[in-house]
């Protein structure tokens, strides 16, 4: 049987109950009976060993009696314990508000690492003052130190809630001086806790010492709850017509920068008081530590024989690994993790940056805690967890090097990865630490706390300047725009409660797996051009893709559609001009036609283009199918507006900001070949881009595969070209651009088929061509439309299917395609 004796001390020590006797008998020769007027913390008690200890004057109390009794010291502690680092974590959650705001951007988490480590002279000065300097009165009370120190700290978060948006020009260089210079006296302050507060310590109850850590984890986590109930960092993507791009425009915070950092001020002045009340209490002196140096020396040599040697003794050697271990963990959650934290969680959108500020901090303080509960002394277990730690942050580092584009960034495993990984690494290492530091403390030497403190200082110093000047010298990490795809809504949201009022209407509604386009098969090349162009360069989604009816809708009906559209953009999701709507239709032989186009583009503020059109103040792009019969009718009706036409495509010129390709019929009656559309016409997005178009199907797919790659410029004047070249012909027009088609591999290519012969050659050319390039494999079964089908292919991440000969296409299928039915291309394969 095993009691627990609940000596003067308030220590816990461990004893056979067989010695009990022995015990008693060793202290009343001394003359010391230490259990009167105190308790003997217990679980299981033989009557004998009651009565004993009851006839020497002792008090029996149950174990949670005193627990009880402690507890308003146990909070006393976790809350001076959270002032350890509250001020310079409360910078580091207001980091998705800051970096958008001050002028060093994502290169401000950096700045701030660096500033923590160069604040390693504060426990370097303090470290050195107390060894040489131990005789000084102020040296040998450190209590008062630790009161003046917190009181600075409150002092410096009090003038950072007014002067954080200050800047000064550096070397012609706009800084947050005021910020930067406040930060460095917090961490100043802060790193010099690891070596004055943590030591203090000792002169408590080793339990206590599990309390600090727990509260050192808060010093995380109110910060970050504050963080996310502000709401900041937030943003809202709007076009600047000003700048003719798209800007990120911060959300409006419940409360402002200056309120987050008066409450943490306040939460600092609480910690303080904590601190106080630790002496003042009346039983305060239950709490603290025989064997500090107030204690008599005999008595504690004496005491020390009864310790447990397994729990006591820690080698040379033991200490050096340990304190080797709390090196590497505070390298990396205090150094590394900190400073490629935006760069690795950005790219997967404010929410999940936001996610891993607040879960790393919240994993913090409950990691810290149990170590309190599930104790551990195993070298080999801290190794072990070392190593996973190791593991975690090296695929934090793998992340951020592929910033901004993101590991696995359209799933949800990728952003779940991002935001397991620092929580695993974070609640690794704040287990791993506080563990470390409470083996440490039971060795019962002082100074082996001091020298944890100053290791984790030196990892973390490590740490920081390892990565100050990957970052902000050579520049191996990169930025992701805000704005991008995704931190905005995707098409689908943004037109799902409107899909069943389209149908009702007589508008045919197809929904794709990438969840942006909108439309039936045969119209996806304008759509998915549109929106992708408009995503490369503005970072935004907001193209709306709408489907005229398709035998006799009114133009009226159209063109509300399209009006309500963009009503929605602007008041759900604060879209403003310009955005694009496609409306496709096939009734362009109909009588509706022209008076669709004048309503459209006679309207002041509206724009039309053949094909497609990119944004415009409220641009509406006209793009109408190849497939129909009625083309040739449909083309003779428009050059009798050639005139208003040409006038249309100039009307803007903002609208070259985006630019937009045209393309013509391949009809010498109504275009004159010789003669290319001017270049102020057909403008690019940069301002040395040209464009000449000339009447050629493969004219369309060459600028489709610059639109899709992100390129711009091209020159095409292929007089060879005629309608549906092979493919060969295209790469040949674009060789001397350094042109190349790439990234097919891992897409699904699907074309419909007209089973001509001739055709087939071409689709055979075409096959072999971009086989070249990967590991494709497609549907290939019609040559008319190879190009089209291609450029949807490369913006479409679709599965990999088997290529399927022409003669297993169903016979209907060019029945049902020239009725646009909207169906996939399973649907047509047997």
């Amino acid at each position: 049987m095993y009691i627990l004796l609940f000596s003067r001390a308030v220590d816990f020590e461990l004893f056979d109950s067989s010695k009990v006797s022995s015990v008693i008998l060793h202290f009343q020769k001394k003359r010391e009976w230490p259990f009167q007027q105190h308790c003997i913390h217990f679980r299981k008690l033989s009557k004998h060993v009651l009565r004993h200890f009851q006839h020497e004057g002792a008090t029996i109390k149950h174990s949670r009696s005193c627990t009880k009794h402690w507890l308003k010291f146990y909070i006393l502690v976790v809350l001076f314990g959270s002032c350890g680092w509250i001020t310079v974590n409360s910078v580091w959650v207001e980091l998705p508000f800051l970096v958008n705001t001050l002028p060093e951007g994502w290169a401000l988490p950096s700045f701030l690492a660096l500033l923590v480590q160069v604040a390693i002279l504060g426990p370097v000065l303090f470290s050195l003052t107390k060894r040489y300097f131990a005789h000084f009165s102020f040296i040998q009370k450190p209590a008062k130190i630790i009161v003046a120190s917190i009181a600075v700290d409150a002092l410096t978060s009090l003038l950072l809630s007014f002067l954080w948006k200050e800047t000064s020009i550096v070397s012609g260089v706009p800084r947050s001086v005021a910020l930067l210079s406040l930060f460095f006296i917090h961490a100043l302050v802060d790193c010099t806790s690891n070596v004055l507060y943590l030591p203090y310590m000792y002169y408590f109850h080793q339990s206590f010492t599990s309390m600090y850590f727990v509260g050192l984890g808060l010093s995380g986590l109110i910060p970050s709850i504050l963080s996310l109930s502000q709401g900041s960092g937030n943003v809202n993507c709007i076009f600047n017509s000003s700048t003719n791009s798209t800007e990120a425009v911060p959300v409006e915070a419940r409360f402002s920068v200056t309120v987050f950092f008066l409450i943490i001020c306040l939460w600092v002045c609480i910690g303080l008081c904590a601190f106080l009340l630790l002496h003042i209490l009346p039983d305060a002196t239950e709490i603290q530590n025989p064997n500090d140096k107030t204690s008599k020396t005999s008595a504690a040599e004496t005491d020390s024989t009864l310790l447990s040697s397994q729990n006591a003794h820690l080698s040379r050697s033991q200490c050096v690994i340990l304190l080797a271990f709390t090196t590497i963990v505070c390298c990396l959650i205090n150094g590394v993790m900190p400073t490629v934290q935006s760069y690795a969680s950005l790219p997967y959108g404010q929410t999940v940056f936001q996610m891993v500020i607040v879960l790393s901090s919240l994993a913090n303080p409950i990691c810290s805690y149990l170590s309190f509960v599930v104790p551990v002394t195993s070298l080999r277990i801290m190794a072990l967890l070392t190593s996973v730690v190791v593991i975690a942050c090296s695929y934090i580092l793998y992340l951020a090097s592929q910033s901004p584009f993101g590991v696995l960034k359209e799933t949800f495993v990728g952003s779940f990865l991002c935001v397991g990984s620092f929580v695993i690494a974070t609640g690794l290492c704040s287990f791993l630490r506080t563990i470390i530091a409470n083996r440490l403390r039971k060795s019962e030497v002082e100074s082996r706390l001091l020298w944890c403190g100053i290791f984790s200082q030196l990892g973390s110093f490590i740490g920081a300047v390892v990565m100050f000047p990957l970052i902000n010298v050579y520049n191996i990490f990169s930025t992701a725009p805000v704005c991008s795809s995704a931190t905005v809504p995707s098409l689908v949201k943004v037109l799902k409660e409107y899909v069943k009022r389209f149908e009702e209407c007589g508008f045919l509604v197809k929904s794709f797996k990438n969840g942006r386009s909108l439309g039936p098969l045969g119209s996806l090349l304008r759509q998915n051009l549109l929106a992708q162009r408009h995503s490369i360069k503005t970072r935004s989604t907001y193209d709306c893709h709408l489907l005229s009816p398709m035998v006799k809708n009114s133009t009226g009906e159209i063109f509300e559609m399209v009006l309500r559209t963009g009503e929605l953009l602007q008041s759900q999701f604060s879209v403003q001009r310009p955005y694009s709507v496609v409306v496709e239709t096939f009734n362009v032989g109909s009588p509706d036609a022209k008076p669709l186009l004048n309503s459209l583009f006679g309207t002041s503020s509206c724009l039309y283009c053949h094909v497609y059109h990119l944004p415009a103040p409220k641009t509406v792009g006209l793009a109408f199918d190849k497939w129909n019969r009625r083309r040739s009718a449909f083309w003779k009706e428009i050059s009798n507006w050639s005139s208003d036409f040409q006038t249309a495509l100039s009307v803007d010129k903002r609208c070259t900001t985006i630019g937009y390709c045209l393309n013509l019929p391949n009809d010498p009656t109504l275009v004159n070949k010789d003669t290319p559309i001017p270049v102020e016409t057909v403008s690019w997005l940069e301002e040395n881009d040209t464009a000449y178009i000339r009447c050629s199907m493969n004219v369309e797919a060459a600028l489709a595969t610059l639109l899709i790659n992100g390129l711009t410029v091209v020159d095409v004047n292929d007089q060879k070209s005629n309608l549906n070249p092979p493919m060969i012909n295209l790469h040949a027009a674009l060789a001397p651009y350094k042109i190349v088609l790439l990234n097919c591999a891992h897409r699904r290519l699907t074309l419909q088929s007209d089973a001509n012969d001739e055709a087939s050659s071409a689709v055979k050319e075409l096959w072999q061509f971009y086989r070249s390039f990967g590991t494709l494999r497609a549907v290939v079964v019609n040559a008319k439309t190879a190009q089209t089908g291609l450029v949807q292919l490369w913006h479409r991440s679709y599965d990999i299917v088997e290529e399927v000969p022409i003669s297993h296409v169903k016979p209907k299928l060019a029945k049902e395609m020239l009725h646009t039915k909207a169906v996939d291309m399973e649907d047509f394969i047997e």
